[in-house]
């Protein structure tokens, strides 16, 4: 597995077939308890996180595995549009694997408070990422088509209180391939809306830029959302050693991307910027391998990636320039790694998702150029997305992950979906099946 493969399978994959040595410890114990969003340690206490004990190793058995039910549901992402109101995504998981089917996108809907699933299903074409700019309007995406209708990537536009699919000819491009080749694929895919008529979206593909050119990396589309319609733009101009990887925008007409120069003699991250009609790649470069972006507001932003060691290596944006963020010393010696989950839960507030060498799951927050941990009931399951509306809640999705199969075979870890809600000073979860 390459490094930017392994960062990829953190980030959102549902199920992984994975050796002995590439497998993180699992813990399934899942704790239930009260926290506080701002609760961290005492005022000028060094940054030491507890980290829950994690169970005692025993002999692998196959006979007292959690078995895959039916209609297993893992989630990939979340929006929230008022207080009690909310859409999630993800996908039917339970014949993933060595032999099984594709996944199936679902859809919930939080209404009142309540999560219902939509009947609507998509066979072959898990959702990953969904944008709501309004609460009558919004988009989903996947990476993949729909079984049974070719190379047409899904795209669902909800509108006039349904949602619809929508053709995105440069996606299809994608899942056709060049002429002479069975066909591409989508390895990541976004989205961010903006108001009705202002968004963008992004597509990290597995077709060469330059299908004669050995050391070319992948290509990535690049669409804004304007007067009705996806128009593809020109992704910024790199070397052919360069990998894009995400993109995140702060508005409609400006946004960043992140991306990896896998050259010859080092590794080297460097972003690039869109403001004025145009991108700019900034000079200012670090090294190591840099994936995931996420930029909070035009002055404050997140990126993550993997130093020679293959630790997390977080670099901030402030508004004027990235640099790195030191994690507390004690994490290195703790083995507490940093996910590239971003929550700005308040003003001034973010949480980071943290997971132990162990498989137990934390959160982080970010304060003043300070590190503190939050209370976390779930040790079990870190959240991808937490939001809060305006009374005050957060609303969350996540995953428990669950090892099939025994050590040194080949063996399958698949996800099942929690939804999260934090009201009043207590979490609460609904585990999916």
């Amino acid at each position: 597995m390459s490094r930017h493969a392994a960062m990829e399978s953190l980030m959102g994959a549902r199920v992984w077939v994975i050796t002995a040595t590439l497998a993180l410890p699992l813990t399934l114990l899942a704790a239930c308890g009260q926290a506080q969003p701002g609760q961290s340690t005492a005022a000028g206490a060094p940054p030491t996180f507890v980290v829950p004990t994690a169970p005692s190793a025993a002999t692998c058995d196959m006979a007292t595995q959690w078995n895959v039910p039916a209609g297993n549901v893992a989630l990939d992402d979340l929006a929230v549009v008022a207080p009690g109101e909310g859409w999630a995504v993800g996908a039917l998981t339970a014949q993933l694997g060595v032999g099984g089917s594709a996944p199936t996108g679902v859809i919930y809907h939080l209404t009142q408070g309540q999560w219902l699933r939509l009947p609507q299903t998509y066979p072959g074409a898990g959702l990953s990422t969904i944008a709501m700019d309004s609460p009558d309007d919004g988009w989903a995406a996947s990476t993949s088509a729909i079984t049974g209708q070719g190379d047409h990537a899904l795209v669902l536009h909800y509108t006039g209180g349904q949602w619809r699919q929508v053709d995105i000819p440069a996606l299809d491009k994608v899942l056709k391939g060049p002429p002479g080749t069975f066909g591409g694929s989508i390895q990541w895919i976004s989205i961010q809306m903006f108001g009705p008529d202002a968004g963008w979206m992004f597509a990290w593909t597995n077709i060469p830029r330059d299908l004669h050119n050995p050391a070319s990396r992948a290509e990535v589309v690049v669409l804004r959302y304007e007067h009705g319609a996806w128009t593809q733009i020109p992704a910024p101009s790199v070397d052919p050693t360069t990998e894009l990887f995400s993109l995140s925008a702060v508005s409609g007409s400006e946004a960043w991307i992140v991306g990896t120069d896998y050259g010859p003699s080092t590794l080297t991250t460097l972003f690039a910027h869109y403001v004025n009609g145009a991108w700019s790649v900034w000079p200012t470069t670090f090294s190591g391998v840099t994936e995931r972006l996420t930029m909070i507001s035009p002055s404050d932003g997140w990126a993550f990636g993997s130093d020679a060691n293959g630790e997390s290596a977080p670099l901030h944006f402030d508004g004027a320039s990235w640099a790195p963020v030191a994690t507390p010393a004690d994490w290195a010696s703790q083995r507490l790694v940093l996910l590239p989950y971003v929550y700005p839960v308040a003003p001034g507030k973010t949480w980071f998702s943290v997971i132990s060498r162990g498989g137990a799951a934390l959160i982080a927050q970010y304060a003043n150029g300070q590190w503190r941990q939050v209370a976390w009931p779930y040790a079990d399951s870190a959240p991808s997305r937490l939001i809060p509306d305006s009374s005050g809640d957060l609303w969350g999705v996540g995953d428990i992950g669950h090892q099939r199969g025994c050590p040194p075979m080949l063996t399958t870890l698949i996800q099942q979906g929690v939804l999260l809600h934090y009201h009043q000073g207590r979490w609460s979860r609904v585990v999916l099946l």
